[in-house]
């Protein structure tokens, strides 16, 4: 498997994850130390606060989304990824761009940051 391949399937698993309301399947690509940036700005740091706000976006049924990806692009140093593509909520309301840095320890990559701009 490429590394490009890894990243489009630990992707596509964490939106299986956000499908089957599985707080730890949508983390389990996460960095400890992960900072994401939602959609309207709002910044959150450390994948134990992440776990824990996706089991409460579950719990209050708010509306999930998926990551689309458009392009992954593997650094020459093959130890940094970048992902971008489009978010979008499942009950078709509009969602937006995203980007995702990716880090490789040894074999496995770790997503390091995302960032979500909402475009509704």
């Amino acid at each position: 498997m490429t590394d490009k391949e890894y990243i489009e399937n630990a992707r596509k698993a964490s939106n299986a994850a956000i499908v089957a309301n599985d707080a730890d399947g949508v983390t389990v690509h996460y960095m400890e130390d992960i900072i994401v940036i939602s959609g309207e700005g709002g910044k959150h740091a450390g994948k134990k606060n992440l776990v824990k706000i996706w089991k409460q976006m579950f719990a209050s049924g708010i509306t999930l989304f998926e990551r689309l990806p458009s392009e992954i692009t593997i650094a020459d140093s093959g130890k940094l990824a970048w992902e971008t593509g489009i978010w979008k909520y499942k009950d078709g309301a509009k969602g937006g761009n995203y980007s995702a840095m990716w880090c490789k320890k040894g074999n496995t990559w770790k997503t390091r940051t995302e960032l979500f701009v909402s475009l509704d």
